[in-house]
């Protein structure tokens, strides 16, 4: 079985180079994905995929069916990047998709348009194996990842697929894991701190105290678990209610089972204990929302945030998508993300902590090259992630062949 996949996915080894190149080529920053989503439905169509579409929100889902319509396995990547800010400090066009010492340069080439392109092509190579499929396969291409806030995501899971008969039971993500598997990391929040009062005067003095406090727990270099956690960007001024208002934003490290209403809680207490306020001067903390845009119109209202996340590796089904990489030669056991920038997550905050679908990452990338310049990926392990994803989602969703290994 395994030796099958693999001649499989190393005959397709030049389309999932050039494919990943014409999207690192293509621009895609979150909520302007129009272009990447264009070449990803037609890739999907020219690899005869069962069924194609682009959903309400600009996400991408193309389709494989099984024997079996009650089991579905997703391969989820995201089409959007952050900015190549500054575009000064890259020694390659962020967008010029260049081979360079056998890697593809460039903005997204790790995270995760070569997961993106691996995803494609393996879903593609496990149903022209002809080896038999028990359910579904979805790759789904979703918007506006790297904002934090899983818009892409959220629809595709609470609507796109429920109104396509599918229920996922299982999720690979292609985030950057360097060929090794992911199994959560912790999480971010951003916060509002107003301060609020009639006389501006105290206002501006009490906003000072709170920046102040706030220095103290600035985030300093050295192992995630070991950082102090925050970071405060200088207030904004306005008025509201009829009060004057500074306005501080805050980005926070979640870590595992603590909640944004715990970070509430303990900001309060160090303001409190920290800060003299001046009289009739009020603070409030409140996590940061916001209106999005998807490319394809209308607006989410959103709250800036990523949950802290991590499988539980004695779910039944990581069992079945262990055996599977294992065979296929891959390490095991998984390890957790070490997200060393505020900011950075993935989808398994939402899938993983809001609906509770077993979810683990699998990628050709680096996670030390997300949000860097000089971006790259290996060329060699496009081809390796493409045979782990096809073995992975065939020990999920595969009938075993009596006598074939």
């Amino acid at each position: 079985m395994y030796p099958t996949l693999r001649k499989q996915v190393e005959g397709l080894q030049n389309g999932i180079v050039r494919f990943t190149q014409d999207l690192v080529k293509t621009p895609s920053l979150s909520l302007s994905e129009t272009g990447v989503a264009g070449m990803v439905e037609r890739k999907m169509r020219d690899l005869e995929y069962d069924m194609v579409f682009n959903d309400e929100i600009g996400n991408i889902v193309g389709v494989f069916r099984g024997g079996d319509p009650s089991f579905t396995v997703v391969l989820n990547s995201h089409m959007d990047t952050v900015r190549p800010d500054p575009v000064s400090a890259w020694s390659f066009p962020p967008f010029g998709g260049e081979i360079v010492d056998d890697r593809i340069t460039g903005l997204g080439a790790a995270d995760c348009k070569s997961g993106l392109a691996t995803q494609v092509f393996a879903a593609h190579a496990l149903a022209r194996s002809t080896l038999p499929l028990r359910g579904n396969i979805v790759v789904a291409a979703t918007v506006a990842e790297e904002n934090g806030c899983s818009v892409g995501v959220r629809h595709l899971f609470r609507h796109t697929l429920p109104q396509i008969g599918m229920a996922p039971r299982f999720v690979v993500l292609g985030e950057p894991t360097g060929l090794k598997v992911g199994a959560g990391h912790d999480g971010w929040a951003m916060f509002d701190i107003d301060i609020l009062g009639v006389d501006e005067e105290g206002v501006r003095r009490t906003a000072r105290q709170v920046i102040e406090i706030l220095s103290l727990y600035r985030e300093l270099s050295g192992p995630p678990k070991m950082q102090t956690i925050i970071a405060a960007d200088p207030p904004t001024h306005c008025v509201r209610n009829e009060c004057f208002c500074e306005r501080i934003g805050v980005v926070r490290r979640l870590f595992e089972r603590e909640t944004a209403a715990d970070v509430v809680g303990w900001l309060n207490t160090i303001i409190g204990n920290g800060v003299d306020p001046a009289r009739d001067v009020a603070v409030d903390i409140l996590l940061h929302s916001e209106m999005q845009r998807p490319y394809t119109g209308g607006s989410v209202h959103v709250n800036v945030m990523s949950q802290p996340w991590f499988t539980d590796l004695r779910h039944p089904l990581i069992e079945h998508a262990r055996e599977a990489l294992v065979s296929a030669g891959f390490t095991w056991p998984p390890e957790p993300w070490v997200l060393d920038r505020l900011g950075m997550g993935t989808a398994g905050s939402f899938i993983t902590s809001e609906i509770g679908i077993p979810t683990i990452g699998f990628g050709p990338g680096d996670v030390a090259q997300a949000h860097a310049c000089d971006e790259s990926v290996s060329i060699p392990n496009l081809v390796e992630a493409a045979y782990g994803t096809a073995a992975i989602t065939y020990g999920l969703i595969g009938i075993p062949l009596e006598g074939v290994h």
